[in-house]
C-alpha cells in the first residue's frame, strides 16, 4: 500500500497540464495599473527609461495585452511576465495594427528560468494587420517572459496564450491502490523473511 501511495504521488507531481493567461478577467481598456496578477502568473508594465514613465496595462476589447501611457487603447509593447510555477512548451500571438508608411515594427520576446539564466529569444517583423506565433515549444521550466516592441503607436499587443503547467495538487480518487506485478510482491516477501531470520539468529 506504502509502495503504491508513493508511485502515484511521484506521477501526479511530475504531470503537466495545459493552461492559459485570461486577460479577460481582468475586464477592459485601460486598467489604470502596471502590475496585475492572475492565478498563473504576474504581468508588470516595464517604466520606460531615461524618462521614468510608468506604463498602464491595457487589455483590448477581444483579450490581448498592451501597454499604454497617453490613454486608451494600445501605444507600445513592454511587458515582464513571471509565472507562479515554471511552464514548458510556451505559446502565444503577437499583433501589430497599422504601422503606417514607416518601417515594420518589431517585437522581441525573451524567457528566462527561476535564476534568470537565458533559455531561448523569438523576433518577428510586423506589417499592416500582422500576426505572428511565439512558439516556444520543447522549452522547459519558464519562469519569466519579457516582450517589448520597437515603435510606438502602432497598436501592438499579445494573447492567446498557451502552455503547460506543472500539477502539484491531489484528489482523492488519486490515492487509490495502484497494482504492483507479482515480482514485487514476491521480493517484499523475501525482504521480510530474512528481516525474521536474522532476528531469530540474534534472539538465539
Amino acid at each position: 500500500m506504502l509502495i503504491s501511495s508513493l508511485l502515484v504521488l511521484f506521477f501526479a507531481i511530475s504531470s503537466a497540464s495545459a493552461a492559459t493567461l485570461d486577460f479577460t478577467s481582468l475586464g477592459s481598456d485601460r486598467l489604470g495599473s502596471n502590475t496585475v496578477e492572475l492565478p498563473e502568473a504576474t504581468i508588470k508594465g516595464i517604466e520606460w527609461a531615461p524618462d521614468p514613465l510608468t506604463p498602464s496595462l491595457n487589455v483590448t476589447h477581444d483579450g490581448f495585452l498592451c501597454t499604454t501611457w497617453v490613454g486608451a487603447g494600445c501605444f507600445d509593447l513592454d511587458v515582464n511576465i513571471q509565472f507562479k510555477a515554471p511552464v514548458s512548451n510556451l505559446k502565444f500571438e503577437g499583433r501589430v495594427g497599422y504601422p503606417g508608411d514607416g518601417p515594420p515594427s518589431m517585437i522581441w520576446a525573451t524567457v528566462f528560468d527561476s535564476s534568470f539564466s537565458f533559455l531561448g529569444k523569438l523576433e518577428f517583423e510586423f506589417f499592416n494587420d500582422d500576426h505572428h506565433l511565439f512558439d516556444f515549444s520543447g522549452i522547459n521550466n519558464i519562469s519569466f517572459l519579457h516582450v517589448w516592441q520597437g515603435s510606438d503607436d502602432q497598436d501592438p499587443a499579445i494573447g492567446n496564450f498557451s502552455f503547460d503547467q506543472a500539477s502539484f495538487g491531489l484528489a482523492k480518487s488519486d490515492l487509490s491502490p495502484v497494482p504492483l506485478p507479482a515480482a514485487a510482491w514476491l521480493f517484499g516477501s523475501a525482504v521480510l523473511c530474512l528481516a525474521g531470520f536474522s532476528r531469530r539468529r540474534k534472539m538465539v
